[in-house]
C-alpha cells in the first residue's frame, strides 16, 4: 500500500481498550472502570493539538456541533470513542494522553493521533504525528502512573485485568474491541485521489481492505485461543459503512476542502470555512472523516450488533458484561 493508504487504514488497530469489571447493567450506571483508546484522526480528540503537524482538528468548521467547540476531533461533533464511552455509561468524555492529568487517567485515557499509522514512518510526510509504537509506550507510561495512584503494582494488575488490549496484554489487560478497515475506497479523498474506472470507489483500495479484514477476524479467534482469559471482539466496520448509512447521503464532503492533489495530500477542512447546513445528513465532514451521525451508526452497531455480521464473536455490550 501507498502512504496515503496507510495513512487511512489505521483503524484496522483502532482499540477500545475497556477496564471491564463484573458490573450488572444498571441504564444510565457506568458499566466499565475505565476505557483506553488507539488509534488515528477517526479517534484523535485533542493529541495533536500541540505538534508541528499538519494534520490538526482544533479550529472551525471542526467541533461546529461539539459541545466544547473545536477540541481537535475531526469532525463536526462527536467520534466513535465519545459515542461508544456514552454508551458505556461515562459522563465525561475520556481525556487526551496530552491533557489527562492526576486521578482521571484512571478512567481511560485516549492515545489517538490523526496522520499516525501502523509503521513509524507512516504520516512523517505531514509533521509530527503519534505512531502506534509511540502511543503503547505513553500507554505504558500511564500504567506506571496508576501504579504510583493506587499504591503498588499488584493493585494495577487487578485493575487493569480486565482492560480490553499482545504488548497490551503483557500490561495486564484481557479484552479488547478491534475495529477493522471501513470502504476507505469510497472517500471522497480517495475518489479524487485515484482513477475509479467506473466504479462509485477505488476498488483496489478497496479489495486491499477487504483482505486485511479477513485476516484481521482471523487473528482475533487465534488470540482468543491461545491468549489465556483474553477476549477480543473483531468489528466490521466495512460492512456497517457499506450499506445504506440510515438514510445518509455521500459521498461530498460536508466542509470545504483545498484541492487535494495540489494541496500535498491534505484532506482536512479549510480553515473557519463555513460547513453544510444539514450535518446531520451526511456521511462524510471532510475528505476522509465521517460526521456525527454517520459515527453514531458506526458506534451504536459495534456496541449492539444489528446483524450477526457487525461484530465477532460478540458485540461491546456483550463484552463489558463478561
Amino acid at each position: 500500500m501507498g502512504t496515503k493508504t496507510w495513512h487511512l487504514a489505521l483503524v484496522i488497530v483502532l482499540m477500545m481498550i475497556l477496564n471491564l469489571s463484573t458490573i450488572s447493567r444498571v441504564d444510565g450506571e457506568q458499566q466499565v472502570p475505565c476505557y483506553f483508546i488507539f488509534g488515528d484522526s477517526l479517534l484523535d480528540n485533542g493529541n495533536n493539538n500541540a505538534l508541528q503537524s499538519k494534520v490538526k482538528a482544533n479550529y472551525l468548521p471542526y467541533g461546529i456541533d461539539f459541545p466544547a467547540g473545536p477540541t481537535g476531533r475531526f469532525s463536526n461533533g462527536r467520534n466513535i470513542a465519545d459515542i461508544t464511552a456514552e454508551l458505556l455509561g461515562f459522563v465525561e468524555y475520556i481525556p487526551s494522553f496530552a491533557t489527562a492529568r492526576g486521578r482521571e487517567i484512571l478512567k481511560g485515557v485516549n492515545y489517538a493521533s490523526g496522520g499516525a499509522g501502523i509503521r513509524d514512518e507512516t504520516g512523517q510526510n505531514l509533521g509530527t504525528v503519534i505512531s502506534f509504537s509511540k502511543q503503547l509506550l505513553n500507554h505504558k507510561t500511564t500504567v506506571s502512573r496508576i501504579v504510583s495512584l493506587l499504591g503498588d503494582e499488584k493493585s494495577t494488575e487487578k485493575n487493569l485485568s480486565k482492560c480490553i488490549y499482545t504488548t497490551l496484554y503483557s500490561y495486564g489487560a484481557r479484552k479488547v474491541a478491534l475495529f477493522g478497515i471501513g470502504p476507505i475506497g469510497c472517500t471522497p479523498g480517495n475518489i479524487a485521489t485515484y482513477d475509479t474506472n467506473g466504479s462509485l470507489c477505488v476498488d483496489f483500495i478497496n479489495k486491499a481492505v477487504q483482505e486485511f479484514n479477513i485476516r484481521l477476524k482471523t487473528l482475533v479467534d487465534n488470540l482468543n485461543h491461545n491468549l489465556q482469559d483474553a477476549k477480543f471482539i473483531y468489528v466490521n466496520v466495512y460492512g456497517i459503512s457499506s450499506g445504506p448509512l440510515a438514510g445518509l447521503q455521500g459521498p461530498n464532503p460536508c466542509c470545504s476542502v483545498a484541492n487535494i492533489a495540489n494541496n500535498g495530500g491534505i484532506l482536512t477542512c479549510i480553515p473557519f470555512s463555513p460547513p453544510c447546513p444539514v450535518r446531520a445528513l451526511e456521511v462524510f465532514y471532510d475528505a476522509t472523516h465521517p460526521t456525527e451521525a454517520a459515527n453514531l451508526v458506526v458506534a451504536g452497531r459495534s456496541y449492539v450488533s444489528l446483524l450477526p455480521s457487525d461484530t465477532h464473536p460478540i458485540d461491546i455490550r456483550q463484552l463489558a458484561r463478561l
